[in-house]
C-alpha cells in the first residue's frame, strides 16, 4: 500500500508598525494669597518682630495632574501699605520664599507699595511655594501676594498596532493504493480544499476474479475436447 500524504500550508503572523504623534502645550497657574482684613505687620514696644508664613498651593489647579510638565521661572508679587502710624516713613520689611531672593529691610513707605520677584522653577517641583514676610520696623499692612508661574508639556499619542494572521488550510489524505492530491492553499483562517480519492482493487479482490477465471477458461477447454 501506498503511503498517505498531507501538505499543510501556512500563513506567517504579521504586524504593522506603531506611529506616534507629539502635542504639546503651556500651563499657566495663578495663586493669590489675601490675609486677614488690615493685616497689620509690626514690631511691638519691646521690639518682638511679626512675622506670617503661607504657602501657595498649586496642586489645586486642573493643570496640575498634566505628565511631563517643565516648569518655567515665576514669579510672586507682594502688595504692602504703610498705615502712617508709628514709624511712619521708616517701616521696614524682610520677605523671603523658596528658590529665590526677596526683601531685606526693605522701606515700606508707601501707600500702596508693590513689587515682583522671581520665583527659581524649582520652586514648583512638588507644588508648594513657600514664603513669609517679616516686619522689622515700625508697622504697615499686607495687603496681597500673587504667584504666576508656568509649564510647558508634550504628550505622545501611540498608534494601534496591526493584527496577527491566522493560519491558512490544511490539505486532503490521499486515498489507498493512489496517491493523494496536494491540499489547496487555505485563506487567512480558513479551511483548505480535500485531496482527490483514487479506487484501487484489493488483492483478495483480484485473487477471487482471477481463479474464477481459470475455471472458465478450463471449462471451456473440455467442452471442445469433447465436441
Amino acid at each position: 500500500m501506498r503511503g498517505t500524504r498531507w501538505g499543510v500550508w501556512a500563513v506567517g503572523a504579521f504586524a504593522l508598525g506603531v506611529v506616534g504623534t507629539a502635542s504639546a502645550g503651556t500651563i499657566n497657574y495663578l495663586e493669590v494669597y489675601t490675609p486677614a482684613a488690615n493685616y497689620l505687620m509690626d514690631v511691638d514696644a519691646t521690639g518682638q518682630r511679626k512675622s506670617h508664613s503661607w504657602a501657595f498651593d498649586l496642586r489645586d489647579n486642573s493643570g496640575w495632574g498634566t505628565p511631563n510638565q517643565t516648569f518655567q521661572n515665576g514669579s510672586i508679587t507682594l502688595v504692602l501699605e504703610d498705615d502712617g502710624g508709628r514709624g511712619d516713613g521708616a517701616d521696614k520689611a524682610t520677605f523671603t520664599f523658596e528658590a529665590g531672593t526677596g526683601l531685606v529691610e526693605e522701606n515700606i513707605n508707601a501707600a500702596a507699595w508693590n513689587a515682583a520677584f522671581t520665583v527659581g522653577f524649582a520652586a514648583f517641583s512638588d507644588g508648594l511655594v513657600s514664603a513669609t514676610l517679616t516686619a522689622t520696623v515700625g508697622d504697615f499692612y499686607f495687603r496681597s501676594a500673587t504667584l504666576k508661574g508656568m509649564s510647558t508639556f508634550t504628550i505622545m499619542d501611540l498608534g494601534g498596532s496591526g493584527g496577527t494572521g491566522d493560519l491558512g488550510g490544511t490539505g486532503g489524505t490521499g486515498g489507498t493504493g493512489g496517491t493523494g492530491g496536494t491540499g489547496g492553499t487555505g485563506d487567512l483562517g480558513g479551511t483548505g480544499n480535500t485531496g482527490n480519492v483514487t479506487p484501487v482493487p484489493e488483492p483478495t479482490t483480484l485473487l477471487l476474479m482471477g481463479t474464477g477465471l481459470a475455471v472458465l477458461a478450463g471449462a471451456g477447454r473440455r467442452k471442445a475436447r469433447q465436441s
